[in-house]
């Protein structure tokens, strides 16, 4: 995946344990909330494009399964965590 094809709102991953939803999108950063499968809680990280694009490369888009079943079903734990409801 090229940085350029990266859209605000829209699921990303690499068939590993994490799903990445792009909030906040610059020409040189990233700010995503990442969900991981094995621990069911999702925090905010930021990505710089520099330090991170070869690692993004390897991303592909996600169907909106994710939004829909994971991320629109999470609640507030702290301002770090979102955690799976129970």
């Amino acid at each position: 995946m090229k940085w350029e094809d990266i859209e605000v709102g829209k699921v990303y991953g690499s068939h590993d344990d994490a799903s990445y939803l792009v909030t906040y999108k610059t020409d040189s950063w990233i700010c995503v909330l990442v969900y991981s499968r094995n621990h069911g809680v999702a925090s905010p990280i930021i990505w710089d494009r520099i330090i991170d694009g070869d690692w993004i490369e390897e991303w592909e888009e996600y169907e909106n399964y994710y939004i829909d079943e994971i991320f629109n079903n999470l609640k507030y734990i702290n301002s770090d965590t979102l955690k799976e409801k129970d």
